[in-house]
């Protein structure tokens, strides 16, 4: 039997796996019951209000989107994010999200900012909460840019 035709598809097979494990799937890190906010250091004790970043291959997990926001601020830098959906407490990737902000939001740090997959969904929060619906650059976005 000749190997030699084999070795084409066998490495065309390789290199497909090894590229589908690059892709920029990245998926979120389910919250546990004893995790703690990577900023405050405080208990996630309600997943409505948690977001992570994945980072240099750990996730840094958060209890209130505003630690999330201070973090990423401070670090000068974007990465890959989740915030979990206020409604369906589902995870949602940052930078697709829509995001409420408002004084009668009561979260873990005070922040009053939450987050949702579906821009009707952020807009009847906005009403309910007479708050304001905004983007993932009117939240995270760089002081000074």
């Amino acid at each position: 039997m000749r190997t030699d035709r084999l070795v084409p598809p066998l490495l065309l097979a390789g290199v497909m796996l090894a590229l589908g494990g690059c892709s920029s799937g990245l998926e979120p890190v389910d919250i546990f019951p004893d995790d703690m906010c990577s900023a405050c250091k405080m208990a996630i004790s309600d997943k409505r209000f948690a977001g992570e970043i994945l980072w240099q291959g750990t996730a840094r997990k958060f209890d209130d989107l505003g630690c999330m926001v201070r973090t990423i601020q401070k670090g000068g830098d974007r990465h890959s994010g989740f915030v979990v959906d206020f409604g369906s407490r589902e995870w949602v990737n940052a930078k697709e999200a829509y995001y409420v902000r408002s004084t009668e939001i009561s979260t873990p740090m005070r922040s009053g900012l939450i987050a949702f997959k579906d821009r009707e969904a952020a807009q009847q929060a906005a009403s309910k909460y007479a708050g304001q619906v905004l983007n993932y650059d009117d939240v995270f976005g760089l002081p000074g840019k």
